[in-house]
């Protein structure tokens, strides 16, 4: 369709009266707004459901590496379960640590162990002015277990037996010990336990402590 110059006028002349038409643009920039909010809201939308995912990932990430840790920290004191660390026992020069370790099981626990029972022992830590503990590998659980039973005839003789634990447990009976004080607080197979109450409590890990402030 061709326009005469009359009809480009009069629509030129009627663009400009809308276009100064102060409720006509109000009108047109309400739509317009209405319409980027639509986008925006909808973007906004997307992002929360894509954050909420990702939220909900990332948490079952952090419980899969949760179950992982406590059970690698649980196959770790498996292979120390035939171990024990032993306190207290006067470091001499040219020392023979396993007869050492055999007087304390003989003559203070009142056992008969022999040579064939200790898998290996030694020292452990940087030799200094304090006396090292001593880890001690039983040749099995059972003997093991014999002297760990016994432990409790050493009291007042300044030597102390106790549980070879992975560096998480042995951080967990610490703190454990701290808020309910050493004698409420124990080891038994690697399991760390406090006496909350009068209830024997078992704790895995420190969450498990953290949430006894909730008990």
């Amino acid at each position: 369709m061709v326009f005469t110059q009359a009809q480009k006028t009069d629509i030129s002349e009627i663009t400009k009266s809308v276009l100064c038409d102060v409720d006509f643009l109000k009108i047109i920039a309400d739509k317009v707004s209405e319409l980027v909010m639509i986008r925006i809201e909808d973007k906004m939308n997307q992002l929360l459901t894509k954050c909420d995912n990702m939220e909900k990932t990332i948490k079952n990430y952090e419980t899969d590496n949760e179950i992982l840790r406590n059970k690698l920290d649980d196959l770790e004191q498996y292979t120390r379960r035939n171990s024990l660390r032993i306190w207290g026992i006067k470091e001499e020069r040219n020392e023979n640590v396993e007869n050492q370790v055999l007087n304390v099981c003989n003559n203070q626990l009142g056992l008969t162990l022999s040579n064939n029972d200790i898998d290996r022992c030694h020292r452990i830590g940087m030799q200094g002015n304090k006396t090292r503990p001593i880890i001690v590998k039983f040749i099995g659980y059972r003997q093991r277990a014999m002297v760990f039973s016994a432990k409790k005839k050493l009291k007042g003789t300044g030597v102390q037996i106790r549980e070879d634990l992975t560096k998480n447990r042995a951080t967990l009976l610490h703190c454990a010990s701290e808020r309910f004080g050493f004698k409420n607080t124990w080891t038994y197979d690697g399991i760390v336990i406090v006496n909350k109450d009068n209830r024997k409590v078992r704790l895995k890990n420190l969450k498990d402590l953290e949430n006894m402030n909730l008990i």
